[in-house]
């Protein structure tokens, strides 16, 4: 990995308002269990519940940290990478779980 792609890769250090990351990017339940419990386990934001059949994003508006549908309806505006969301999640661009 190049240091540009590093840089991109790490610039969020924590969930901010508007930021998500498509569950279609995830490689595995493993990390989207890895991103949803970073969400969970957030001081800043409440974490609502279970993915409706729609729901293709996790991340976060407002207060709310929560599934949502990617249909242009909720304001999701900072489309994060699958290694921006790991490394907020665990420090690390890289999945090494499975």
């Amino acid at each position: 990995m190049n240091n540009e792609q590093h840089q991109e890769d790490t610039k969020y250090l924590q969930w901010q308002d508007g930021m998500y990351v498509r569950l279609d990017d995830l490689l595995c339940d493993y990390e989207a269990a890895l991103v949803e419990n970073s969400l969970r386990d957030s001081q800043y934001f409440s974490f609502m519940g279970n993915p409706m059949p729609l729901d293709r994003c996790l991340g976060v508006r407002g207060e709310d940290a929560d599934y949502w549908a990617d249909d242009g309806s909720i304001s999701l505006r900072t489309k994060l990478t699958r290694a921006q969301a790991l490394y907020i999640a665990t420090g690390d661009t890289a999945c090494i779980g499975y």
